[in-house]
């Protein structure tokens, strides 16, 4: 499914992937697995579940190491203490573009987002 997906991006793009945008189309496809795993396991398919689990371990194997959560907080209040994040709900899109643009694929973006809000409350 993957090696499918790398090629129909490729082909939609007209040129060789970028290792950035191979890591975003593999860990959409991992979400994929993820939702269907979820949901086939509240249907009570657990056999279809498992299923969708294995293929999303050897998924993620292809994934780097996530981003320190650490470092992820250090970053957010860096940028609180710098000012550079405005007040209010446009404080956690701008955190958002500076924490993408220093981690890139690797940070989690639900995980990050909740880490912002937590700085900011």
């Amino acid at each position: 499914m993957l090696r499918s997906e790398l090629h129909n991006a490729k082909i939609a793009q007209g040129s060789e992937l970028s290792e950035e945008e191979m890591l975003v189309i593999t860990k959409r496809e991992v979400k994929k697995r993820e939702e269907a795993a979820r949901a086939y396991e509240a249907a009570g398919s657990d056999e279809r579940a498992a299923n969708e689990r294995a293929e999303l371990t050897i998924l993620s194997e292809y994934l780097p190491a996530a981003a320190d959560e650490t470092l992820i907080r250090q970053h957010i209040l860096s940028l609180k203490q710098q000012g550079t994040i405005p007040e209010g709900p446009a404080a956690i899109g701008a955190a958002m573009r500076s924490l993408k643009e220093t981690f890139g694929a690797t940070l989690d973006g639900a995980r990050a987002a909740q880490l912002i809000r937590e700085a900011l409350d």
